[in-house]
C-alpha cells in the first residue's frame, strides 16, 4: 500500500515552475483565511510574473474577500500535476486591469506538496544500465553520473564507488536531474539529496527523491518499475 507525505519545495526556480505552470493553464486555487476557513473561495490563477515574483488571481467573492482582509495569513492551495499543492502568504494586494479587479500575491519562498510515495521500490537489474547525471549543488558545480541502484515512482538511489564519493550535501536540492534507463526512459526532474549511506564494497549511495516530476513520466516509470519488478520475481521463483 501506499502513503503520503509532505514535503516543502524551496528552489526557488522549481517554485517558478510549478507557478507558471498552474497560471499558464488558468489552474483553480482556492483563498482560505487562516483561522477562518469555512469562508474560503474557488478562484482562477490568471497570470503569474516571475521575473517580479508575483502572481495574479480572481478576485473572490465580497463575503470571502472580507474574511481574507482580516486574516493573519492566507492559504493558496490548489492541484497541480495531479498533487495537492499549497503554500502561504501575509500580505497581498489589488490590481486592477481593464475595469477587472484581482488579487496580487508574492511568490512563495516555501510551497508543500502532498506526495504519494510508491508502494515498490525496485534494485535495478545488474543488465540494465541507469544513471543519473547531474550539476553538484555545491560551489564547485560539478557534472556527475552515478550509477542508479534502486527506484521507485518517487525517487532513487544513486552509487559512487569507493573514493569517487563528492561527499554531496544532504537536504539540497539538485535542479535538473537526468535519470537515464538506458533503452528504456529518460526524463529530467529536480530532486532532494534526502540521505547517505554505505553501500557494497565501499560505495556511497544517496538517497534522492523527485521534486514536481511531471504526471506522464511517474506514468511511465510506474509501468517500467512493475517491468523490474515482474523480472525479479521470475528469477526468484526459477528452481
Amino acid at each position: 500500500m501506499g502513503r503520503e507525505k509532505v514535503i516543502e519545495v524551496q528552489r526557488n526556480k522549481t517554485i517558478e515552475r510549478i507557478i507558471e505552470r498552474h497560471s499558464k493553464s488558468l489552474g483553480q486555487v482556492k483563498l482560505i483565511p487562516v483561522g477562518d476557513e469555512e469562508f474560503s473561495d474557488q478562484v482562477t490563477m490568471v497570470g503569474a510574473d516571475s521575473a517580479n515574483g508575483v502572481l495574479l488571481v480572481e478576485n473572490p467573492s465580497p463575503v470571502s474577500r472580507r474574511h481574507l482582509a482580516v486574516a493573519e495569513k492566507v492559504k493558496i492551495e490548489g492541484v497541480v500535476d495531479g498533487l495537492l499543492t499549497w503554500f502561504y502568504a501575509t500580505k497581498y494586494a489589488e490590481y486592477q486591469e481593464k475595469g477587472e479587479t484581482y488579487l496580487k500575491f508574492p511568490y512563495p519562498q516555501t510551497i508543500y506538496r502532498l506526495q504519494r510515495r510508491a508502494a515498490f521500490r525496485v534494485a535495478m537489474p545488474s543488465t540494465q544500465p541507469a544513471w543519473a547525471i547531474f550539476v553538484t549543488p555545491t560551489a564547485e558545480k560539478q557534472m556527475k553520473k552515478a550509477r542508479i541502484a534502486d527506484i521507485s515512482a518517487t525517487g532513487c538511489a544513486i552509487a559512487f564507488r569507493r573514493g569517487k564519493d563528492p561527499n554531496l550535501p544532504i537536504g539540497v536540492a539538485i535542479d535538473k536531474l537526468v535519470v537515464d534507463i538506458t533503452g528504456e526512459l529518460k526524463f529530467t526532474t529536480d530532486a532532494f539529496i534526502r540521505n547517505r549511506r554505505a553501500g557494497e564494497k565501499g560505495e556511497a549511495l544517496y538517497g534522492l527523491e523527485f521534486i514536481d516530476l511531471p504526471v506522464q513520466d511517474e506514468q511511465k516509470l510506474t509501468k517500467l518499475i512493475m517491468k523490474f519488478q515482474r523480472g525479479w520475481l521470475r528469477f526468484f521463483s526459477r528452481d
